[in-house]
């Protein structure tokens, strides 16, 4: 009888934990920006459904000004933004509305002097 308590037990804990697991932030794409643009597109492929994304950098700071969510049903999500992202940094999670959506692009404009010459590698992330 024990032995079946902790086999229950057990399984009991690996059911908890499997939501957990499927919340893991997904990489949906990245891309490289410059100074010499102020616009970029990340296109998502495959159709897969998400709550939240988040965008994070790296190699050097980018100053977002604009994010726009471009849904595959031809909705969007303007998000404004007016914040330095560090290198290396993310940002918060960006709830978005309505059920999990389906997300066919990102189009989100910066600061191009914020950049440098190295540039840096913006990756979109969703959940």
């Amino acid at each position: 009888m024990k032995m079946l308590g902790k086999l229950m037990l057990a399984a009991t804990a690996l059911a908890v934990s499997t939501p957990a697991a499927a919340q893991r932030w997904v990489l949906l794409g990245e891309r490289q920006v410059s100074d010499r643009a102020e616009r970029d597109v990340i296109a998502v492929r495959g159709a897969r459904r998400f709550s939240q994304v988040r965008i994070c950098v790296a190699r050097h700071s980018v100053a977002f000004r604009d994010v726009d969510i471009r849904f595959r049903n031809g909705g969007n999500q303007d998000v404004r933004m007016r914040s330095m992202i560090p290198a290396d940094g993310c940002t918060g999670q960006i709830n978005l509305r309505g059920r999990d959506r389906d997300i066919d692009r990102v189009v989100f404009n910066y600061e191009a002097r914020s950049l440098g010459r190295r540039g840096a590698l913006v990756r979109l992330y969703g959940r």
